[in-house]
């Protein structure tokens, strides 16, 4: 049933997004993030904790691991981004049902790939990180949308806004930082909420605008209880010391933030709208509104469909009927690591 557009409150919102985070991170904790950290050890060439604790020779000989599965994941990479890259026709095509002249065709599609292989967008970072996900992770997932900066403007029919800045934005987001319905498929997670997580400086939010700042608290953990990030941090050999290369000044101010794209009655007509807003909070949840709820009005709607989309694009490199995450290549070949 919609909700109207009186129960709309920071109040409600609060206690929305934190059942909607909860309800995706304990599923997905218990589902998929055990087959994460086995298929992490796999690609890194380590034997998981439990496997550590046999033997198969001798008592106290170490086991031998056979690095097959980042040698099997790297060919497929390769071939992968290959077609990507060195395809005769680019990165995209176009076509047109319409009367449209070729030459118009041909600029776009230079344009675009223009876009994508070169400034302002490197493509190939974002692709190779995204494709690498999905063969080793389940999923890559990209985030897509436009940056843009606008100055109003008087005319003869009024004040009006007008772009003055306009820049394409391709992102690959880290797979365990985008938290999904647990009903949702790899053919239709866009139809259900899903949250981005992502940490920001507390000036990064101040110089944008966003609202009861002062009732957050500096994280000082940003790993917290993310097992993927610690295993990731285990691996880069993860130093805290205050004179580590990747110590930023910003960073002791910092606070996580969530993204929530989720399905409201924006307009208080009875129906749902696709909407976006911000919270923030720490390695837990989300805990304060940063940004109320607007419509989203990005131009991502197919004919048909009642909702535009949200930016985010997930794609898998072994997908399984009815499901959002499938297999990834580590699990397919774990037998050849025995």
């Amino acid at each position: 049933m919609a909700r109207k557009k009186k129960t709309i409150t920071d109040e409600f919102i609060v206690g929305h997004s934190q059942s909607i985070f909860s309800s995706s991170q304990h599923w997905r904790t218990e589902k998929i993030e055990p087959r994460w950290r086995d298929s992490n050890d796999l690609y890194n060439s380590r034997f998981s904790k439990k496997e550590r604790e046999k033997s198969d020779v001798l008592l106290g000989q170490g086991r031998l691991f056979i690095p097959k599965t980042y040698s099997h994941v790297q060919r497929m990479l390769v071939d992968i981004l290959e077609t990507f890259f060195f395809d005769p026709e680019e990165i995209v095509d176009i076509s047109s049902w319409k009367n449209i002249p070729s030459e118009t065709r041909e600029i776009v599609k230079t344009l675009l790939n223009y876009r994508l292989n070169g400034h302002p967008v490197n493509f190939y970072q974002e692709a190779y990180e995204a494709c690498l996900n999905a063969l080793k992770n389940k999923v890559g997932i990209f985030k897509v949308y436009p940056k843009l900066k606008t100055k109003k403007t008087a005319t003869e029919f009024g004040e009006e806004e007008q772009i003055t800045y306009f820049c394409p934005v391709i992102e690959s987001l880290p797979y365990e930082d985008v938290f999904f319905d647990r009903k949702a498929t790899w053919k239709d997670y866009w139809k259900f909420p899903m949250v981005h997580r992502m940490v920001r400086s507390k000036d990064y939010l101040k110089r944008r605008g966003y609202k009861n700042l002062d009732q957050i608290q500096p994280v000082q953990d940003f790993i917290g209880n993310d097992e993927i990030k610690q295993q990731r941090a285990d691996y880069s050999s993860y130093s805290s010391s205050p004179f580590d290369n990747n110590t930023n000044v910003k960073d002791a101010d910092s606070v996580f933030v969530y993204e929530f794209w989720d399905f409201l009655d924006v307009n208080g007509d009875g129906l749902l709208e696709s909407c976006s807003y911000l919270m923030a909070g720490d390695a837990q949840g989300p805990k304060v509104i940063i940004q109320d709820v607007k419509e989203n009005e990005l131009p991502y709607q197919t004919e048909g469909e009642d909702y535009n989309r949200s930016p985010i694009v997930v794609g898998n490199a072994f997908p399984e009927s009815h499901e959002l995450y499938g297999k990834d290549l580590p699990e397919v070949v774990e037998g050849l690591q025995k």
